[in-house]
């Protein structure tokens, strides 16, 4: 029996009620009614019985309620990481369950507002810039997760800045900013294929002084040796 008035001991039995009426009687509807009575009546700051009434909806397909449940656990949680990985969680359920980018970004950024290397966060949030065709905060979005990528992944850089480049001609219509940003791909780990595309961005664009800057160093270069 819950002594009147003794609130916490009323919240852990209301918590048990919750787990036995989904795990020993598998009625998840009552357990669901059980939580939100907890929250409303009981403790509205409850984090636990959040967390456990959020898993109920997300199993239950239920994802609207799943993500409003989840930003009030994202504000009670107390460890960042905690914040951090509702954050992660509200931001995919948005994108990939509810088709809804625009409250999926709000989300990612949240956690970048936190932790603003978070990797994860700033692929996603990147991404859905550009779904948006918010295309100068997509390039700024890319340009913050190349600061973090590390020197010796060359690869990955290479990659991300031919990215930039191409977004910043197509998109933004700046061929100038964009002949700079291959002309970095080339500068951190130049080819054969960086080259070449350093020859059709000056071609296309018709930045012969640029291009020819670039062979005048390349000759140099060449002539130097290894």
């Amino acid at each position: 029996l819950v002594v009147p008035g003794d609130r916490e001991r009323a919240c852990e039995a209301a918590m048990e009620r919750a787990g036995i009426l989904e795990e020993r009687l598998g009625a998840p509807t009552e357990a669901i009614k059980a939580l939100d009575q907890l929250i409303r009546e009981l403790d509205p700051n409850h984090l636990e019985a959040h967390t456990a009434l959020r898993r109920l909806y997300e199993t239950r397909g239920e994802f609207d309620a799943a993500v409003r449940i989840a930003e009030r656990e994202m504000y009670l949680a107390p460890e960042p990481a905690r914040k951090i990985a509702r954050g992660l969680e509200i931001g995919q359920i948005c994108r990939d369950r509810l088709n809804n980018p625009t409250r999926a970004l709000q989300a990612y950024t949240r956690v970048l507002d936190l932790e603003p290397e978070q990797d994860e966060a700033l692929s996603a949030a990147a991404d859905l810039l550009a779904r948006l065709g918010r295309w100068k905060e997509h390039v700024a979005m890319l340009e913050r997760t190349l600061a973090v990528l590390p020197a010796e992944d060359a690869d990955a850089r290479r990659t991300l800045i031919q990215r930039i480049a191409t977004v910043t001609a197509d998109k933004l219509r700046d061929p100038k900013a964009a002949f700079g940003w291959w002309c970095r791909a080339h500068a951190e780990a130049g080819d054969d294929q960086t080259l070449a595309d350093l020859r059709r961005a000056g071609e296309t664009h018709g930045l012969w002084r640029e291009l020819a800057d670039v062979l005048a160093e390349e000759r140099k270069r060449a002539l130097a040796g290894p």
